[in-house]
């Protein structure tokens, strides 16, 4: 015989929530690293042994840039990268190529009349 029981309002909640993806989790992370920071505030991060130095920066440079915000890191030794908090770009919205030229037409050169 199967056996039935009431779902909590906790598990609905939980199943009902959107799914999020390993990309969002990631980015979600990084950006709870930056909270409380705000321009001229310096920080530190100690890298573990299998942290690329690269990723890190980069990861920390987009949740920073999602913040209104930008990273200025300084030279660093071992498993230790330091990074000043400065005011950020605002982002241009992206817009199609605005030319007064029309584009060049491509194919063979016309012949030239002897």
């Amino acid at each position: 015989m199967p056996s039935v029981r009431k779902l909590s309002p906790e598990e609905i909640a939980e199943r009902n929530a959107p799914k999020v993806s390993q990309r969002q989790k990631i980015a979600h992370e990084y950006d709870g690293m930056l909270d409380g920071f705000t321009p001229s505030d310096w920080g530190e991060i100690e890298l573990s042994e299998e942290d690329n130095r690269l990723t890190i920066r980069n990861r920390l440079q987009a949740a920073a840039k999602r913040r209104g915000l930008s990273l200025s890191f300084h030279r660093s030794s071992g498993n230790v990268l330091h990074f000043v908090v400065e005011e950020g770009q605002p982002e241009e919205p992206a817009s199609p190529i605005a030319s007064d030229t029309p584009p060049k037409k491509r194919g063979r050169k016309p012949r030239v009349a002897a």
